[in-house]
């Protein structure tokens, strides 16, 4: 009775050890960012290219932290003459997707709030609006001058939750980086896709901001490679169509497992398991899992399965092995 009551109490700080490490793991496995392109911190010119020529300047300046940085600014609302409307616009490299179903972009930026400017008649604005375009290949010098002609698809107007006035920011225009104190800045982060070209341009649309582009970062997620159930996925790449969808990822039981059954008929060698990667790189909804073989038995959680014959404590009989070796006490 002792010995059983010992086995039982066993059994449950096993589960408990067992529950534990899967609350850990959802905790900690975190998704991966693949950065496509990221201009933070970049001191050197980034050369991107701007219609017309002059409507976004490229320029070293202080950001939040105080650190020289280069950026991309465009302020003509307040010297346009009254009625006269913008169309700056600025665009990236080509960006290769490197197998990205879908792309997210976290923009740090500063907008000089119009009540500072005292510009009249609703020609300032302090929003931007982003654009993006898929292409197999780099634009050819043919079509360099007529980029901001090409079919771009919106993906959203970004507005700042904190626009600044000058004493705060910066000083109207492009000129005089030397004299700025720290750039104030909003972040915000968007997503586009499903990807399926090689590659693709990103665009900004000034429209009668004062405004300054800080850093641009592209990435794309990724559910890191994860042991769960006694299976191993795979690293996966998040969904192209984003937020809820979901990626299947069939699962290989590890060393000495084998599928759980499906249903309840009690037999062996049922389907893999599946684990589903979601828009942000994050697993979730498991299907399925496995089972250590008989003679074997958990280790180190739900990680490994390990022979009778290095078990510490009792195990169960298996019908595999002699009695001497099928029940060890």
């Amino acid at each position: 009775m002792a010995a059983e009551g010992a086995a039982r109490s066993g059994s449950r700080v096993a589960g408990m050890v067992c529950s534990l490490w899967v609350l850990v793991l959802g905790s900690s496995v975190l998704a991966l960012e693949e950065v496509l392109l990221d201009t933070t911190g970049e001191t050197s010119e980034i050369g991107w290219l701007t219609y017309p020529p002059g409507g976004w300047d490229e320029v070293s300046v202080l950001d939040d932290q105080r650190r020289l940085t280069r950026t991309f600014e465009a302020c003509h609302v307040a010297g346009a003459p009254p009625g006269t409307g913008q169309d700056n616009w600025l665009q990236t490299h080509f960006v290769e997707r490197r197998g990205a179903q879908r792309a997210h972009i976290r923009l740090h930026f500063s907008v000089r709030a119009c009540a500072s400017l005292g510009v009249a008649g609703g020609t300032c604005r302090e929003t931007f609006t982003l654009y993006y375009r898929q292409a197999e290949e780099p634009d050819g010098p043919d079509s360099i001058s007529t980029w901001h002609l090409k079919r771009w698809t919106k993906v959203d107007t970004i507005a700042a939750d904190e626009s600044f006035p000058a004493s705060s920011a910066w000083a109207v225009g492009p000129r005089g980086a030397g004299q700025r104190a720290g750039l104030q800045l909003n972040v915000k982060e968007r997503s586009f896709g499903p990807l399926t070209q090689r590659g693709f341009y990103v665009a900004f649309q000034d429209t009668g901001a004062c405004l300054a582009l800080v850093a641009v970062k592209l990435f794309s997620y990724t559910c890191p490679s994860v042991l769960r159930a006694f299976a191993s996925f795979p690293e996966t790449q998040a969904s192209g169509a984003g937020g809820a969808s979901l990626v299947a990822a069939v699962g290989t039981c590890v060393a000495h497992a084998e599928p759980e059954e499906d249903g309840g008929g009690g037999q062996a060698g049922g389907s893999p398991p599946r684990l589903h990667c979601n828009g942000e790189g994050k697993w979730m909804v498991a299907v399925g899992g496995c089972r250590c073989q008989p003679g074997h038995q958990p280790a180190r959680g739900d990680k490994a399965c390990q022979g009778e014959i290095l078990c510490l404590c009792t195990c169960p009989r298996s019908p595999h092995l002699p009695p001497t070796l099928g029940h060890l006490s």
